[in-house]
């Protein structure tokens, strides 16, 4: 079976001729759907997060899985705990380092050097988060991430800093995979295992079956790793619900993999099983990124091709009959459609305001949803976390599980707004004729969420950025909301990153003030304890429905206007096609019968390479339906050729 990067470099090469087709017609919409589905494909990312408790290996297994040995590392090791900058990495061009810092009056985004990196993201190098670091993006030419790959790294996620514990719950429901890492010389701890619980909550929110891997890193560190091996398994198998068998985690070993990047023996290799771990990683990113991808991309050419081809079809068949009764037929469908296309245009069918309507229909079915999430939000801070002295004698951890849990809520309604619209574009161009059918794609299922674009500069003006605005005008109310609304715009999709960002930037920043009053409560006993921050706590949970409220509404603006966006591109794009058809039909009325044979000549030569690339994209649907479905292991990027001997200090201890 071929792999995803050869698929998609066939993908790839097929838009340039489909283009510059489009582009000899003068099908501008055309041209401008294409070229942004290309620019999709070639940029695709896939976000995976990394997940797992401090000391837990975790910068060590980032580090060996990107090939990294050398110091400075990219994720700086020895033991240290972090501090609040959550860490991307993705594919650039150049090493590109910049740390997003929260100052007095907002954020501001400092460059820095490799060798800088500790001393904002350690304890030691930034003792109690003094510089005020909340970002760490990295772009740099690591083969490995090329495909679009970004890992995300959230140190700490279900212990302290719970705004990283907030962040990563609010994305998961549109993350691809998380990696949660487990320990072979500790058990996991419940912490651990409340968090795992929820990111699975949320994760299945996104119906994706590849989304959870698991990890037993240090196997290097115990003489038997079997035991916690199965203990873990059984774990969080009892925690998910799932049958123990359905668990899989991959042990493995980091120094291992550094022994041998240093040494090139083949059973440091081996001891350390990475090429196990990265074969079953990429086979779960290559099923999503298939679907989503390849099916994105290969959707939007044979729409192109369609339309392109219709006009030659219906021109050729018109210049085939003699009695010119069908070329009057054809003419008066293609003028009945031009006129139904121009009425859509302008609006005067009420289109628009059905699709308002039906939109915010689902916004206020979702915000009912959301209050009931929330509802279950808190009826597990009075039946379980007031029963959890981790909770009870520690507030501050208490409204941090809480901004998670309502963090996560908002996440998965933001993935549902995002369904519901692309369900209503399906539907609103099916009924309309507008979705330039192509049932040879019908075996490919559809991406998990249909990409909503505004392409071009459809009205006027260029397209908004919701996400600048509203950090601009909105003004999350804090640099860390700030920072969190940026980092989730730049990582996420749009739609994602502005409700998001907007949402869990004011739930941050309104937990701040409840923290420091719930510690007052400390004193009291128990009962009183309890009675107390459920007092104490209830304006919080006024904010958080507030806010989910808030999030909702957004979503559905946001999304709303994808929508009408997108429809007025489809609709442009039809136009196109029937204005091309038109003097076609208009030819073939006037045509001889030698001037027929000649016209229809070279309507086949034209349309002979847009059959042959259709022809091309029914093959490659089949290589991608074979991806998006393949439970046979794919080929992971090739793990380098050693390098010469170096020596041990050139790798930090884990």
């Amino acid at each position: 079976m071929r792999d995803f990067d050869a698929v998609r470099d066939d993908v790839l090469a097929l838009f340039g001729e489909l283009t510059d087709a489009a582009r000899r017609r003068g099908a501008a919409t055309a041209v401008g759907r294409l070229d942004a589905a290309h620019q999709r494909l070639a940029d695709g990312r896939l976000t995976v997060v990394v997940c797992g408790e401090f000391k837990r290996g975790k910068s060590s297994l980032l580090n060996a899985l990107l090939d990294e040995w050398r110091k400075p590392l990219l994720f700086p090791e020895a033991g240290e705990i972090a501090t609040n900058a959550v860490t991307t990495v993705s594919y650039g061009a150049k090493e590109e380092i910049d740390v997003l810092v929260e100052t007095r009056t907002g954020t501001e985004t400092v460059s820095i050097g490799r060798d800088e990196i500790a001393t904002y993201v350690t304890e030691s190098g930034n003792p109690h988060n003094a510089r005020r670091a909340r970002l760490l993006n990295v772009t740099t030419p690591n083969p490995k991430l090329a495909s679009g790959l970004t890992l995300v790294d959230t140190p700490g996620v279900g212990s302290v800093h719970q705004e990283h514990t907030a962040i990563t719950m609010a994305f998961l429901p549109s993350a691809d995979a998380i990696v949660f890492v487990a320990d072979a010389t500790q058990p996991l701890l419940e912490s651990e295992l409340r968090f795992l619980g929820r990111a699975a909550d949320a994760v299945a929110a996104g119906d994706s079956t590849d989304a959870l891997q698991f990890v037993l890193t240090k196997t290097d560190g115990v003489a038997d790793f079997s035991t916690m091996l199965a203990n873990s398994r059984k774990k969080i198998a009892d925690t998910l619900g799932w049958p123990p068998e359905r668990v899989v985690i991959t042990p493995v070993s980091s120094h291992a993999k550094r022994d041998y990047l240093i040494d090139g023996d083949d059973e440091d290799l081996e001891l350390s099983n990475f090429v196990e771990f990265e074969t079953r990683l990429w086979t779960a990113l290559g099923r999503w990124r298939a679907k989503r991808l390849l099916g994105d991309a290969l959707g939007e050419l044979e729409r192109g091709a369609q339309g392109l081809q219709t006009p030659l079809d219906e021109a050729i068949e018109a210049l085939a009959d003699e009695t010119k009764q069908r070329v009057g037929e054809l003419t008066k469908q293609a003028e009945e459609r031009q006129a139904k296309l121009n009425e859509l245009q302008q609006g005067s069918a009420g289109w628009r305001r059905d699709l308002a309507d039906e939109l915010n229909g689902i916004g206020r079915q979702l915000g009912h949803q959301g209050q009931q999430r929330l509802d279950k939000v808190w009826q597990v801070f009075n039946t379980e976390y007031l029963r959890d002295d981790t909770y009870l004698y520690h507030p501050d951890r208490l409204v941090g599980q809480l901004t998670a849990d309502a963090a996560q809520v908002i996440g998965e309604l933001n993935e549902q707004a995002s369904r519901a619209a692309a369900g209503v574009l399906r539907e609103f161009t099916a009924r309309n004729g507008l979705d330039l059918g192509h049932p040879q794609l019908g075996q490919l299922p559809d991406p998990p969420v249909p990409h909503l674009e505004i392409h071009g500069d459809l009205h006027g003006e260029n397209r908004p950025n919701p996400m600048k605005r509203k950090l601009r005008d909105a003004g999350l109310g804090s640099g860390v909301g700030a920072a969190i609304g940026g980092f989730l715009g730049s990582v996420l999709f749009p739609g994602v990153g502005t409700v998001i960002g907007s949402a869990l930037g004011s739930l941050l920043g309104s937990a701040v003030g409840y923290r420091s009053g719930a510690q007052d409560e400390r004193k009291a006993e128990r009962q009183s304890r309890r009675s107390s921050l459920q007092s104490e706590l209830r304006l919080l949970e006024q904010e958080q429905r507030r806010h989910v409220t808030s999030a909702v509404q957004e979503a559905m603006r946001v999304f709303a206007r994808m929508v009408v966006a997108e429809l007025d591109s489809r609709i442009a794009q039809e136009r196109e096609t029937v204005r091309d058809l038109l003097p076609r039909l208009a030819d073939a009325r006037q045509a001889t019968q030698e001037k027929a044979r000649q016209r229809t000549a070279e309507l086949n030569a034209e349309k002979a390479p847009i059959v042959r690339a259709r022809g091309r994209i029914t093959a490659l649907v089949r290589d991608v339906d074979r991806l998006s479905t393949a439970t046979a292991t794919v080929s992971a990027p090739t793990t380098p050729a050693p390098r010469a001997a170096a020596h041990d200090d050139d790798w930090a201890d884990a």
